[in-house]
């Protein structure tokens, strides 16, 4: 979760077992279920290139990993458009920064984007509110793609295209490492396990 930090875990790690996931955590040497990140933020871009869209792109502030990979996946499907990359259409912060940081918010109102890949559907919803009511743009002609794919993307209005990543099977997989761990017998074969993500097309 992007609300857990370095800090945080360091505490754990050493004393109790944990596997990640979803996200790495920059310092933590653990196991991790997660989707392909670099993958799923390419196949996201190209979706909105393909719609002749400029591209922002809205990371968290703690997670180099995910955020290095992200990156690298969006700079690939500029690269194939032959658009060039600017550092400034990249912002981070966390799901609280986005509800209070008056520099978040003023990034999404001043306009400059017309698309959005955001890295949870929370931060996603915020971004989805701002653009209607602040930049007044109908729901029907907003650009933008989150990750996870919670319920949060079928309920907004409109429901949002995600990057839909294999909860279930994630927390399964991840539960099953824990337990490998815990019963200390054979170590794991791969400390990180890569699960397939889909490209869920709704309404943005």
């Amino acid at each position: 979760s992007s609300t857990f930090n370095a800090q945080i875990l360091e505490k754990l790690e050493g004393h109790f077992p944990f596997v990640l996931c979803n996200e790495s955590v920059a310092g933590i040497e653990a196991p991790l279920v997660s989707i392909n990140n670099e993958q799923a933020s390419y196949d996201a871009a190209t979706y909105l290139l393909k719609k002749g869209v400029e591209i922002s792109l809205i990371l968290p502030d703690n997670d180099i990993l995910f955020n290095g990979s992200t990156y690298c996946g969006y700079k690939r499907a500029l690269e194939e458009y032959r658009l060039p990359f600017n550092e400034r259409s990249i912002i981070n912060g966390s799901n609280s920064d986005f509800r209070k940081t008056p520099i978040l918010q003023e990034f999404i109102t001043k306009g400059d984007y017309d698309g959005f890949i955001v890295n949870s559907d929370l931060k996603a919803a915020f971004v989805l509110n701002k653009l209607i009511e602040q930049l007044h743009i109908p729901p029907d002609q907003i650009n933008l793609v989150s990750f996870d794919g919670t319920y949060l993307a079928d309920i907004t209005i409109p429901p949002m295209t995600t990057i839909t990543q294999p909860m279930l099977d994630i927390g399964a997989l991840a539960a099953k490492m824990l337990i490998q761990l815990l019963g200390g017998k054979t170590p794991l074969r791969k400390k990180t396990r890569i699960l397939p993500h889909q490209l869920m097309i709704r309404k943005t």
